[in-house]
């Protein structure tokens, strides 16, 4: 993967709602990285830890879009 790639798909990221530049702050700068290299080993960790959080966050909206089916469901019937 491209350094220009990888801060493509980082600020890709930072437009997702609820997850922001904050949770970001351990990925460095394009600037950054580019004036010093790419260390690949360090990079796949954090990459690594990014995909982690944002498995858990996935996993904690889907289950607030079950529950809002749910309650959606329930005020169907009562209709």
């Amino acid at each position: 993967m491209t350094t220009k790639l990888l801060f493509s798909l980082t600020l890709l990221l930072i437009g997702l709602n609820g997850y922001g530049q904050s949770n970001l702050q351990k990925i460095p700068a394009e600037k950054e990285e580019l004036g010093n290299g790419v260390n690949r080993s360090a990079m796949t960790q954090k990459l690594l830890e990014k995909v982690e959080e944002l498995t858990v966050y996935l996993v904690e909206q889907n289950s607030k879009i079950k529950a809002l089916e749910n309650e959606l469901n329930d005020l169907r019937i009562k209709q």
